[in-house]
């Protein structure tokens, strides 16, 4: 699939049915982590999922899944998270670990700090935007 770039072709779902697979994956991934924030009414529960959230992203990261860390972390920036200001406005450790975070998903010198991460790591499921776009 990753031969020939089989997955920019117009029939994707033929040519790279596994690749297409992940990606909805991580693209639904990132839908049900935003909705799993937005969704309860309370703000206590709201900042309980979040902080949740943070703490698999910390999970995935010291597992070296870098495919899902990016799914969660892309879920926690959308929009409709982002305008909750006081669900998302967390304090002392919490609001540490997001900062630490969300540096993996930070597109300055081309995900720098995500290049690192998987280019040290020993054995990784490696995020695969980075792996396509390098193969073009």
């Amino acid at each position: 699939e990753f031969e020939n770039q089989n997955w920019t072709k117009e029939a994707t779902n033929i040519y790279a049915p596994n690749l297409v697979r992940i990606m909805n994956h991580v693209n639904d991934l990132a839908h049900l982590c935003a909705m799993a924030v937005i969704l309860p009414e309370k703000l206590a529960d709201r900042q309980e999922s979040l902080k949740r959230l943070l703490n698999l992203v910390k999970l995935l990261l010291e597992c070296e899944n870098y495919t899902s860390l990016s799914g969660i972390l892309t879920g926690l920036n959308m929009a409709a998270v982002s305008r909750l200001k006081f669900t998302t406005n967390l304090t002392g450790k919490w609001n540490g670990l997001r900062k630490n975070l969300e540096q993996y998903q930070d597109p300055s010198n081309s995900f720098g700090h995500l290049r690192s991460a998987m280019s040290s790591a020993k054995d990784c499921i490696p995020f695969l935007g980075i792996a396509l776009g390098d193969l073009v």
